[in-house]
């Protein structure tokens, strides 16, 4: 898409009579996460959570197009169950640390995921997310400074900086989302920096 793009913004300087060194603000709107979103064509993800709620995803709230629906199909969560890990941590509603977080769990974790990085559909981003880090983050600091050392290839989203926010599923969610488009946004971000530069448009473009 960033090439379609690049060509529009070619042909606009041309009718104009501008030339690419003489503009000083690029601004670019773009559905591309949308898209991928919508289309489930985001990156292979996995998840690391509290012990006891990885299904919090497939629960997700109470209120629902048909609630009492036994037979109502709802969409597939971004993180198959397979690819959702536990690790044993707690953080109350206070922000009081009631149960310390594990590193052998969490060393064991990433170890697993490396070893699913490594088969037919690789993982590509790890989403972190555990119950209540909104108020006391530093359980996923950890976990994220040791992901990021153990798997450096990954696309990396911790909730307490996607969205520290009340609400866990909400949160969950927008983690995982954001990691599931991290990467495909991350290539498109770069190519379309890279084909401004190419045209010799001498600013950073802004991408909305």
């Amino acid at each position: 898409p960033s090439e379609g793009i690049v060509h529009g913004i070619v042909r606009l300087l041309r009718t104009a009579g501008v030339a690419p060194g003489a503009v000083d603000y690029v601004a670019h709107g773009t559905t591309v996460a949308t898209n991928a979103l919508l289309e489930r064509k985001g990156a292979s993800t996995a998840l690391v959570t509290t012990r006891g709620f990885r299904d919090l995803l497939d629960i997700a709230r109470q209120k629902r197009p048909a609630l009492y629906d036994l037979f109502a199909r709802k969409p597939a969560p971004l993180v198959p169950r397979r690819r959702r890990y536990e690790v044993t941590e707690r953080v109350m509603a206070d922000g009081r640390v009631r149960t310390p977080l594990d590193l052998r769990d969490v060393d064991d974790v990433l170890e697993r995921i490396a070893a699913d990085a490594s088969d037919d559909e690789p993982v590509e981003a790890l989403a972190i997310c555990f119950l209540y880090a909104f108020l006391a983050p530093d359980h996923e600091r950890q976990v994220l400074e040791r992901a990021r050392a153990r798997l450096p290839s990954l696309a990396i989203v911790a909730s307490h900086e996607a969205h520290p926010e009340f609400r866990e599923y909400e949160r969950l969610s927008t983690c995982v989302a954001d990691a599931y488009l991290a990467p495909r946004m991350s290539a498109y971000v770069r190519a379309f920096r890279r084909r401004i530069d190419e045209l010799g448009i001498p600013v950073e473009p802004y991408i909305n």
